[in-house]
C-alpha cells in the first residue's frame, strides 16, 4: 500500500471520528461548571473540617502538596493526613481573610483541565505556639475526568513569602 492511500484512509478515519468526539465532549461551560463543583465540594471539605470529602474530590493515585514540604501519593494517604490536621486546635484557629475563590478554569482537553484557586487566613499557629501570620495561598490543581467524574490529580499548595 503506498504513503498516499495510507494517509487518505487516515485522514478518512480522523474525519469521520471528529463529530463523534465532539458529541462526547460536553460543552465547555458544562465542564468548567463541573470542574468548579469539585473544587466548591474540597474546599468545603476545608470548611466543614470533613476528611471523608476527600474520597470524592481526589483521585485514588493524588499527588498532594501542602506549602510546609508535605507531599503526599494517594488519597487514603491525603486523608488520613487531612483527619489528623483538621482535629488540631492550631489548624482550627485560623480565621478567614479573604474567601476562597477559584480564579481560573482551563480545559486543556475533554478530560483533562488546570484550575487556580486563592485565599487568606489568619490566626493559626505552629507547634510551638507562634503565630504563623497572614496566610495568602494559591492552590493549583490538575484535574481529570475518570469514569465519568472529574477528580483531582495532583494539588499544589503555596503560600506567599514577604
Amino acid at each position: 500500500m503506498n504513503v498516499k492511500l495510507r494517509s487518505s484512509r487516515l485522514m478518512s478515519t480522523l474525519v469521520a471520528a471528529v463529530p463523534a468526539l465532539l458529541a462526547a465532549a460536553p460543552p465547555p461551560d458544562a465542564a468548567t461548571a463541573a470542574v468548579r463543583s469539585v473544587l466548591v465540594a474540597e474546599n468545603r471539605m476545608y470548611q466543614d473540617y470533613d476528611a471523608t470529602v476527600s474520597r470524592r474530590v481526589y483521585a485514588p493515585d493524588i499527588r498532594w502538596q501542602n506549602p510546609f514540604g508535605v507531599r503526599l501519593v494517594g488519597e487514603p494517604a491525603v486523608e488520613t493526613f487531612l483527619a489528623r490536621l483538621f482535629t488540631r486546635a492550631r489548624f482550627r484557629s485560623a480565621r478567614t481573610v479573604t474567601a476562597p475563590a477559584i480564579t481560573d478554569v482551563r480545559l486543556l482537553s475533554p478530560t483533562t483541565a488546570s484550575a487556580w484557586s486563592e485565599e487568606a487566613s489568619e490566626g493559626q499557629t505552629r507547634q510551638d505556639g507562634s503565630a504563623v501570620g497572614l496566610r495568602k495561598s494559591h492552590i493549583l490543581y490538575v484535574m481529570a475526568k475518570r469514569g465519568g467524574r472529574w477528580l483531582i490529580v495532583d494539588e499544589q499548595i503555596m503560600d506567599e513569602r514577604d
